[in-house]
Parts: C-alpha cells; sequence; structure tokens
C-alpha cells in the first residue's frame, strides 16, 4: 500500500483559494507603505489642483483685460455723445472733431 509523505494536517483542502502564498514558488506579499502611497497621492493631488487653479487664473487675467476694454471704450464713447454737435452722426461712418479754445469737443 502505498503512504503519502506529505502529512494531511499541513495542506490545505483547496491551495488555490487561499489568500496568502501556500508554497515556496507562490508570489511573496508584503504589506504596502501606506505612507509612500499616501504621499504619491497627495503629490498628484497637488498637481492637478495647482494646473486648474494656473487655469482659472489666465480666464480672469482674460476677463479683467476685456473688462477693461469695455471700460475704454465706455469712456471713449461717452466723451463722443457728450460733444456738442449741430448734426445727427452715422453710426459706423467716421466724424472728426476737433477742440475748441475753451478745451471741450
Amino acid at each position: 500500500m502505498y503512504i503519502n509523505p506529505i502529512d494531511k494536517d499541513k495542506v490545505a483542502e483547496n491551495p488555490g483559494l487561499l489568500p496568502y502564498p501556500h508554497n515556496i514558488g507562490s508570489i511573496a506579499v508584503k504589506p504596502e507603505d501606506v505612507g509612500k502611497i499616501k504621499s504619491r497621492a497627495l503629490s498628484s493631488m497637488y498637481e492637478q489642483t495647482d494646473a486648474q487653479l494656473m487655469q482659472i487664473q489666465k480666464q480672469l487675467e482674460l476677463l479683467v483685460k476685456q473688462a477693461n476694454e469695455i471700460k475704454a471704450r465706455k469712456e471713449i464713447s461717452e466723451k463722443i455723445y457728450q460733444a456738442k454737435m449741430s448734426f445727427e452722426p452715422f453710426v459706423g461712418k467716421f466724424i472728426t472733431s476737433t477742440k475748441r479754445k475753451t478745451n471741450t469737443l
């Protein structure tokens, strides 16, 4: 009769279903360095949020520039409409004006 040299107390019934390596040829399971993982995640988060903040900052700069251009255009339009005109201006046409001695348009 054949005698199995492996002790039944030291063998699992379903070794492929064990959550850990069960023999010397198995892949080593090492505990993960949680600090390193958190550090990488935090670094990635900083990089992404900094990029988003830079994008928003550029958008704000563009909006401020556009607002300043509109403000300047408004001031010029106010000066034109405050000038003394003895005629009706045509929209979209060039009109020249000169300063009077009283320093008004």
